[in-house]
């Protein structure tokens, strides 16, 4: 897992806006895991607690756009004054680990966020436009990322 990477000194955002930071987020890409590979329409929605912890919600479907759903709760908090390096708390077994916002858009519509070997990348809506998507996986590589095992997700579309 992340918190055992060889990785010092990793440039994180510069600051994060914790209340801007709420809201839905749509998984784009991210490091193979055990616990989301192959999932589709994933997402996370962060929701600040009034103890000033953050509950996260993981939502996605298994193998599938129309796969059997599956939720991960999680629980967020922070540990450095800017809000990019955080602690987060798995609740289906007691592990906790670093959660790093690794690069952020001003008008907070992508991020990238992260262990030191984990990555995701995450948008308000559930596409990217290719080119950013390149470049913040160019930035990723720049960081020491292993790029290659970033697996994009797939999510359903909706007819407007």
């Amino acid at each position: 897992m992340g918190i055992f990477s060889s990785k010092t000194n990793l440039q994180l955002a510069d600051h994060v806006d914790l209340n801007r930071y709420m809201g839905k987020w749509y998984v784009i890409a991210r490091t193979i895991n055990m616990l989301e590979k192959g999932n589709c329409n994933s997402s996370e929605t962060y929701t600040m607690r009034p103890d000033g912890k953050i509950d996260v919600l993981y939502q996605a479907n298994k193998k599938s756009v129309d796969g059997p759903p599956t939720t991960l709760p999680q629980t967020l908090w922070s540990v450095s004054p800017n809000n990019s390096r955080m602690k987060a708390k798995l609740f289906i077994w007691p592990l906790i680990f670093d959660y790093l916002v690794l690069d952020i858009d001003p008008d907070y519509q992508w991020v990238v966020a992260g262990t030191k070997s984990l990555l995701w990348i995450m948008a308000r809506q559930t596409q990217m436009d290719p080119q950013l998507f390149n470049e913040l996986v160019s930035r990723c590589k720049a960081k020491g990322y292993d790029v290659s095992k970033l697996e994009c997700v797939t999510h359903k579309q909706v007819s407007k």
